[in-house]
């Protein structure tokens, strides 16, 4: 019970500056996760040739686009779901 007092509270009462950090560092996570493990890749990629790091980092930006479309609607999915 006491968890969704805190929930309501965050989304109520607390500032924008807290929520928006307390409900933006999960997304800001796995985004980064998802840099790393892409330029791990990279690195590991670069010693096969030039264009196989060429495809590499022309795949980057379009995965990370699509990463992030994803966690907007399943943000916005998780919202709509629970109203």
């Amino acid at each position: 019970m006491a968890e969704k007092s805190n929930r309501i509270y965050l989304l109520e009462e607390a500032g924008v500056a807290s929520a928006l950090l307390k409900l933006g560092v999960p997304t800001m996570v796995g985004m980064l996760i998802s840099a790393l493990y892409n330029a791990i890749d990279a690195y590991f990629v670069g010693g096969l040739g030039m264009s196989q790091m060429g495809a590499v980092s022309v795949v980057f930006p379009i995965v990370q686009i699509i990463i992030g479309l994803g966690m907007m609607f399943g943000a916005g999915a998780s919202s709509g779901v629970s109203i």
